[in-house]
């Protein structure tokens, strides 16, 4: 019996020590970051700003590769079938939580990763061009709901775009139609908007903002829960009159599923402490972004709702 005691104390006392060797001994070499977009995308600059900082504070190489293709999922099915020991990670957006809704895939969203830290907001902005007949959103829900024979038109970068993904929800919640024109990218379609070529749409505040300061677009409204920092006098679209609508664009990190505890809460831990920084602060604001953490547990809440959203939106791919 006394035996017993002194091997199970002894094996728990060695496990305790694997784990705490683990955590200590990663990184021990280079760590790749698959960005599932091409180089110079925003998920791509986010992704190399964050390698930086993780290299100077892990004290190894974090190398970004860029694996574009098929709205992410090329380097996203890439990651999955990674080896889980932390040597090979995924920069991601919210294309991980709305593929599954587009696309027959190969892995899935929720059991072939491991989320580690949300890292980036992209708020999202409603805005018309400067001569349009929309004051505000009031103004645009009325007409819309009015002329339901002659939908207003909005451009996006193409299903599964987050302006897509906002015009949707926001369309959804006000119980109107809109007529999605599709551009190869984002900034195409605000040019059209700019030549008063569609009523509306929804980029990013970081596109828009330039726009929006010297008066060649009028921005109704800021679709986040709260204001953002970014620009604190745009209000939110739930307050100027769709109450309960708030979306934003996010990205953060993820890992193979089987990716040890200790390794995940060491990357967990590194973010978080990066995100606090200074200089990291000036960075995002830089580039148009809001910094949002969320640690593991938040990460795996906010995956598993915004499947459940998107899929209630947008339905299931074809053919199942």
């Amino acid at each position: 019996m006394l035996n017993r005691r002194v091997m199970l104390t002894g094996a728990l006392a060695a496990l305790s020590a694997s784990a705490a060797w683990g955590q200590d001994a990663y990184p021990s070499r280079p760590v790749k970051i698959i960005v599932p977009t091409g180089a110079g995308a925003a998920l791509d600059t986010v992704a190399r700003g964050l390698a930086a900082q993780l290299e100077t504070l892990l004290g190894v190489p974090f190398v970004v590769e860029n694996k574009p293709g098929a709205n992410s999922t090329i380097g996203s099915e890439f990651v999955a079938r990674s080896s889980p020991d932390g040597y090979t990670l995924l920069y991601t957006g919210q294309a991980i939580t709305v593929n599954p809704s587009l696309y027959k895939l190969s892995y899935d969203a929720q059991q072939s990763f491991v989320p580690i830290a949300t890292v980036a907001t992209a708020p999202i902005t409603l805005v018309v061009p400067r001569d349009s007949r929309f004051a505000t959103v009031r103004d645009l829900i009325r007409e819309a709901k009015s002329n339901q024979t002659n939908a207003l038109t909005y451009g996006s970068a193409g299903l599964g775009s987050p302006p897509y993904l906002a015009a949707e929800l926001f369309r959804q919640k006000a119980e109107v139609e809109f007529v999605h024109v599709p551009y190869k990218g984002a900034a195409q379609a605000l040019t059209d908007l700019l030549g008063g070529r569609l009523d509306l749409m929804f980029p990013s505040l970081s596109l828009a903002q330039g726009f929006i300061a010297t008066d060649k677009l009028r921005v109704l409204g800021i679709a986040s829960e709260q204001r953002s920092s970014l620009a604190p006098d745009i209000p939110t679209i739930a307050e100027m009159g769709l109450p309960g609508f708030a979306t934003s664009s996010w990205s953060g990190i993820v890992a193979p599923a089987g990716t040890p505890d200790a390794v995940v809460l060491r990357l967990e831990n590194a973010i978080h402490q990066i995100l606090e920084k200074e200089d990291v602060k000036e960075f995002f604001q830089k580039q148009g972004l809001d910094r949002g953490f969320r640690g593991r547990q938040a990460f795996v809440a906010l995956i598993g709702e915004e499947l459940q959203n998107w899929s209630r939106m947008l339905g299931k791919p074809k053919g199942e």
